[in-house]
């Protein structure tokens, strides 16, 4: 309890500043209090077209997500598997992690349709690091481990869910977290530069364009709220339990290869 009333403090604290700034300078410069931000956001929440914006933002980075997860994971494992393709395709992968974002972001607005910009940002920005936190994972995991895997007869799309995915986690679930947070920033301003229509980031252009400061700052609120609650649905989807869930003992599927010894 005393923590509840810590952190409601520290947000009073936090608000108090906010609005002492917004009074010191609202005069000078365009900008807007908590009040006025807060005002800005209902009046959008009550309109048709933020929900459109909303959903329009939100489905077309968290598909680019989930496309760049699947590619950069089976890249990953091919590539932990297949040494000859690690050795081709790293230095690849090397290379799109330091294309800078805007770069990115022009060349998805002069190929194709505005309305995919969220969409393809989020896979190219993303799957270079899930893949290279996927093999990373792999190679820095106990080699006897995974090499005991490989003997094992199980349909392999269930042994990598139940054996070779839990020891990943600690390199894999760091790497989601980093793709997401670019993922968000990533999309929004592809759709801020492409001005996609029914999106967050039109809605910045026109917020922007009308200098409408308290709507700048209500869509960030919005964003951020959009980007920590799909961060929190695919970190739990990546739980190492989701995983394993005790529906595979590993001690007990290693008992059934024959002749051999193991200790876990």
């Amino acid at each position: 309890m005393r923590k509840q009333w810590e952190a409601v403090l520290r947000f009073l604290l936090w608000m108090a500043v906010w609005e002492f700034i917004s009074s010191l300078v609202k005069d000078k410069i365009p900008f807007a209090g908590p009040v006025t931000t807060v005002a800005a956001l209902i009046d959008n929440a009550l309109r048709k077209e933020f929900y459109i914006a909303v959903w329009t933002t939100f489905s077309g980075i968290a598909l680019g997500f989930f496309a760049a997860m699947v590619i950069g994971t089976m890249l990953g494992y091919f590539a932990y598997f297949h040494k000859r393709l690690d050795f081709l395709i790293t230095p690849v992968i090397g290379f799109f992690r330091y294309i800078p974002m805007i770069t990115f972001t022009l060349l998805a607005i002069l190929w194709s349709e505005s309305s995919a910009l969220a969409f393809e940002v989020s896979i190219f920005l993303s799957f270079p690091v899930i893949y290279r936190h996927t093999l990373t994972g792999l190679k820095n995991s106990d080699q006897h481990y995974l090499n005991r895997v490989r003997q094992i007869k199980m349909p392999f799309v269930k042994k990598l869910i139940y054996l070779y995915q839990p020891v990943k986690m600690p390199e894999y679930i760091p790497g989601c977290h980093r793709a997401l947070n670019m993922c968000w920033k990533s999309g929004i301003i592809a759709q801020f530069l492409g001005n996609t229509k029914h999106s967050i980031g039109s809605m910045l252009f026109q917020a922007q364009d009308g200098m409408n400061v308290a709507d700048i700052f209500a869509w960030t609120i919005v964003i951020v709220g959009l980007s920590m609650a799909f961060e929190q649905i695919v970190i739990r989807m990546l739980s190492i339990d989701r995983y394993n869930a005790g529906r595979v003992n590993v001690a007990d599927v290693f008992e059934e290869l024959e002749d051999e010894e193991i200790s876990l």
